[in-house]
Parts: structure tokens; C-alpha cells; sequence
């Protein structure tokens, strides 16, 4: 089952190490597909994966603790709000910039209600899942 983990781990890697260059193909999801079969076939790559500051910064407080903080919450309201009214600034029709304020509105009222943190199952790349 590690070659196939393995195998599988490689495959999405090069798709993602592709999908850098091509803008057609996504990078990300085959990175992030890479990432797990890589850990699930190697014990010494799942240690690196999961003490490394990248994972820690981005992805270990929701394998610790699903859910997001108030302040964390806000941050990631204020970097898509950012993102949205760019994107909205230098769109020329109407209807799409009314639609990317609503969308932003939207995502902040649903961040703030809606998102709490739960008890729910650890993350399969924590420590003591195998």
C-alpha cells in the first residue's frame, strides 16, 4: 500500500509541478493531493510535513482545533475583501462589481455567524492517526 501511496503521491506532484506553469491547470489542489499520499507512504515525511513552519502557520491550527478563531476569521474577511474590491475596481461591468460587493458582504456575515469552533475528528495528518 506505501508504493501505491507513493506512486499516487509523485503523480499528483508532477500534475501540480505542471499546473505552476499552466494556467489552465490548477497547482494547488494537486499540491495539496500530492502532500497526502506523500505523508500517508512515508512516516519520515509526515514528521517533516507536520513540523515544518508552512504547515504550523497555515494548516496546524485547524488539524489542532477545526474552526477559526474571531481574529483569524477577520483576517481572512479582510485579505478576500481586498482581493474582491481590486478585482471590482478594475471590472467594467456593473453588475459583476454590485456582485463582488454582495459576495463580500455576504462572506463577512456568514464568517462572523456562522463559523465557530467545534469538537469534531482530528485532521488525518496529525500525530497518532495512521
Amino acid at each position: 500500500m506505501k508504493i501505491f501511496y507513493s506512486l499516487t503521491g509523485y503523480f499528483f506532484l508532477a500534475l501540480g509541478a505542471v499546473g505552476i506553469f499552466l494556467p489552465i491547470l490548477p497547482a494547488i489542489p494537486f499540491l495539496l493531493a500530492a502532500s497526502f499520499f506523500l505523508a500517508k507512504s512515508s512516516p519520515r515525511f509526515r514528521a517533516w510535513l507536520l513540523s515544518s513552519k508552512l504547515y504550523r502557520r497555515y494548516s496546524g491550527g485547524f488539524a489542532e482545533k477545526p474552526g477559526a478563531a474571531g481574529k483569524r476569521k477577520i483576517s481572512i474577511w479582510k485579505k478576500t475583501a481586498v482581493t474582491l474590491f481590486i478585482a471590482s475596481v478594475f471590472c467594467r461591468i456593473i453588475r459583476t462589481r454590485v456582485r463582488a460587493c454582495a459576495f463580500s458582504l455576504f462572506e463577512k456575515l456568514n464568517f462572523l455567524r456562522r463559523h465557530k469552533r467545534r469538537n469534531r475528528t482530528p485532521h488525518p495528518l496529525m500525530p497518532g492517526d495512521t
